[in-house]
């Protein structure tokens, strides 16, 4: 009874309905933080899972690949969720990541593994808009802030675990234990209605009033005037129009944008992120690189709840500086003691041992307490409703891009030419990079009205 009775109220189903389809995140999480556990065991000489061990250069295909499929596929999911609806979408993610790991858990040949991450990676983009999207259009606008805040927790809750579970198990148990949980994903979203805002584009108001009422509570004046509200922010709205796009002020948001994605991923989040047993493998710590690398994904999961808390008191512009900076610095003494170890024997008992968890942990808990997460608040606010639909998949694709690039030089070129005191450093002055831009040229908008922000986006354009 006492079940039955809290599936009954409404503010509980918005939750239920967020968290099921912010599993998504938490699937893209563990596909993320895939190869971190397994890159030791697939290099491993003494029992490889295929003929022989994986070369720096083979493991950097499985890692920046599925990017490739990310950036050639970004638009097409946009087309998918207007034209066959969010749970179709929903669906066809799903089966992404479960056809990747099933490939992976399967075969002996290393070109069909390296298609088997790369049918995972299609999923990437459709993860970061669908299930967001289907929350802003089921969600009351009350509770829109806390509902939404829930997908990166999910996304870095699912890197920890793959962290966890991964130094623990085999490697086609950790296989096996994915695709499961892809399953699930697929599984929990059947639970819940289309989006009723799909339904309203598509011309059919029954049926988008069912799905609605499914999420209000049951007062049918309420529920017509969420109805209204639904289809002016999403159907009545003004619509876009290719001259928007060549405005001073989308221009430099743009130019915003697209700096700032890719000082993000020349920051070395995902390779990091991609590759954090095999970083600690290259310290001279003495603590385990697994018990390292679940320590820094705690972090991760820390660094969001700390950014709900900062964005309510200082700044978009202020926590991009500080983020980065602190990043930054955080870069540049793992740097300087990956440098130091190149050089010098270190003893076991020296307090050195514990810089790069200590070093790492911090970096993750900048990154996801304010670099990470600053900068899609700041789209919401720099670009207006007619064009943000139009430039946020070129976003995605950009993003895509530089991280295929990261994860492909980083690992092979870049680590056999400057060594890893040289990557960190590198690292280190893409975060200066960006903490200079954003002195430059992002203006502050938190808390200022829109016309505002359009006025100080066209003085700060240079063209």
């Amino acid at each position: 009874m006492f079940v039955k009775n809290m599936l009954s109220n409404h503010e509980v189903r918005q939750y239920l309905a967020a968290w099921s389809w912010n599993f998504g995140g938490f699937n893209l999480g563990l596909f993320l933080g895939w190869s971190a556990v397994t890159t030791p065991v697939l290099q491993s000489k003494t029992d490889p899972v295929y003929e022989t061990a994986l070369t720096d250069e083979e493991v950097s295909y499985s890692t920046s690949f599925p990017f490739v499929a990310a950036l050639s596929s970004a638009m097409v999911w946009g087309y998918i969720a207007n034209s066959l609806g969010r749970k179709i979408t929903g669906y066809l993610t799903a089966l992404c990541f479960t056809a990747c790991y099933a490939i992976v858990l399967t075969t002996d040949s290393f070109s069909v593994f390296v298609i088997g991450r790369m049918i995972g990676g299609l999923a990437y983009c459709a993860v970061l808009f669908n299930g967001p999207m289907y929350i802003a259009e089921t969600a009351e606008t009350q509770r829109l802030g806390r509902i939404s805040a829930t997908y990166l927790i999910s996304e870095n809750f699912g890197i920890l675990t793959i962290y966890i579970i991964g130094s623990y198990v085999s490697y086609d148990v950790l296989n096996v234990f994915c695709l499961v949980f892809s399953a699930l994903f697929l599984v929990l979203i059947m639970c819940f209605p289309e989006s009723p805002v799909y339904y309203l584009k598509t011309d059919r108001p029954t049926e988008a009033r069912v799905a609605l009422q499914w999420f209000r509570p049951k007062n049918e004046e309420y529920l017509e005037s969420e109805l209204k509200r639904l289809n002016d922010t999403f159907i009545l709205s003004k619509k876009f129009k290719f001259e928007y796009l060549f405005t001073k002020h989308t221009l430099m948001a743009l130019f915003i944008a697209l700096n700032l994605q890719i000082g993000i991923q020349l920051t070395g989040i995902h390779y990091v992120t991609c590759y954090t047993v095999d970083i600690f493998q290259r310290t001279a710590s003495v603590i385990d690189p697994y018990t390292s690398t679940i320590i820094t994904g705690v972090f991760q999961i820390i660094a969001p709840c700390c950014y709900f808390v900062i964005t309510n008191h200082f700044g978009r512009k202020t926590i991009t500086i500080v983020s980065f900076f602190l990043q930054s610095l955080t870069c540049a003494i793992l740097g300087g003691y990956y440098f130091y170890i190149e050089q010098t024997t270190i003893e076991d008992s020296s307090p050195l041992n514990y810089f790069p968890v200590v070093c790492l942990s911090l970096y993750f808990l900048f990154y996801g307490g304010g670099g990470g997460c600053i900068p899609f608040t700041i789209y919401g606010e720099i670009f207006s409703a007619e064009v943000r639909n139009t430039v946020m998949p070129f976003i995605y694709i950009w993003n895509a891009l530089n991280s295929f690039a990261v994860l492909k030089m980083v690992p092979t070129i870049m680590l056999q030419t400057i060594h890893m005191s040289g990557v960190f450093w590198f690292f280190s002055i893409s975060c200066f990079y960006v903490v200079v831009f954003a002195v430059l040229f992002i203006p502050e908008t938190k808390g200022k009205p829109f016309l505002t922000v359009i006025d100080d986006l066209t003085k700060k354009a240079c063209w």
